[in-house]
Parts: structure tokens; C-alpha cells; sequence
């Protein structure tokens, strides 16, 4: 990018690149994290990086824990289905006559 006077600056896509390419960076910087400020997903005030972090984290917790209840209640579904067959199953099992299979079916 070229400025106003003709030099050329540095561009946004230069810091993130710097930035993914020197791990140490914030090691030997570590006082800019605390001050990095960035806009919160939840209204335009601005949060620190480990608010925004927390924020994000606690975001992905519920999503995961929805998910959870989800498969719970999937389990609860089958469960169910399982036994429901276990009993008609059972029942088709123990007739003794094939005259009385038709009646025998499961229903419930």
C-alpha cells in the first residue's frame, strides 16, 4: 500500500502475517495482551482479548452442552424403541399356536 507521500506502508495483511509467522511475538510482549482491546459480540463496547476469549469460550459451552442434551434425549428415544421391540419380540416368541401370531402384534 502506498501512502500519500509515495512510501510504501504496511498493511494489515502484513501484521497478521508477521503475526502468525512469529510465535514468540507476544511472548516477548506479553503487556499488549492485557491491552488489546476488541469489539464484544454482545453490544459495541470494547473488551479486553481474555474477556473476548472467555466470551467465545462460554458461547461454544453452550453449544456443546445443547448438543449433550440433545444426544441424552436421542439415548432416552432409543431406549424406549428398544424396549418396545424387546416386549413385541418376546410376546411373537412365546406363542405357542402360529394360528395366534397375527393377534399377537405389538401395538404399543
Amino acid at each position: 500500500m502506498t501512502n500519500a507521500s509515495g512510501v510504501q506502508g504496511i498493511t494489515e495483511a502484513d501484521i497478521a502475517n508477521y503475526l502468525a509467522n512469529t510465535p514468540g511475538f507476544f511472548e516477548r510482549h506479553a503487556e499488549l495482551l492485557g491491552s488489546v482491546q476488541l469489539t464484544s459480540p454482545h453490544g459495541q463496547r470494547a473488551v479486553s482479548l481474555q474477556e473476548r476469549q472467555m466470551e467465545m469460550l462460554r458461547d461454544k459451552i453452550r453449544g456443546l452442552e445443547s448438543k449433550i442434551i440433545e444426544m441424552i434425549r436421542f439415548g432416552q428415544d432409543n431406549n424406549s424403541l428398544m424396549e418396545r421391540l424387546h416386549r413385541c419380540t418376546r410376546a411373537l416368541l412365546l406363542t405357542q399356536d402360529p394360528a395366534d401370531l397375527p393377534t399377537r402384534w405389538c401395538a404399543n
